[in-house]
């Protein structure tokens, strides 16, 4: 079992997230697990070779905000799906 890296975060009664590392795919549930479950699939679906044109984001980093008011409502966890 291979674990990712996602960013979610809800709007409204929706649960909003993607792959750290393909963030220009996002896929939504109802409920957290939902989500979880539509971000394995998108995985599947990314890596497998079908789509044609799929990059992962190369390089990633840090920053520190100190402003509160620059800081995001997303949050960002781990998960293990079957991928």
């Amino acid at each position: 079992m291979e674990t990712k890296k996602f960013i979610y975060y809800q709007e409204n009664d929706m649960w909003v997230g993607w792959l750290e590392e393909y963030p220009d795919y996002r896929t939504q549930g109802t409920t957290l697990d939902e989500l979880k479950e539509n971000l394995a699939d998108i995985y599947v679906d990314l890596t497998s070779g079908d789509i044609p044109n799929v990059r992962p984001l190369f390089h990633s980093s840090n920053i520190s905000i100190n402003d509160p008011a620059l800081s995001s409502n997303c949050e960002s966890e781990k998960f293990a799906g079957s991928m």
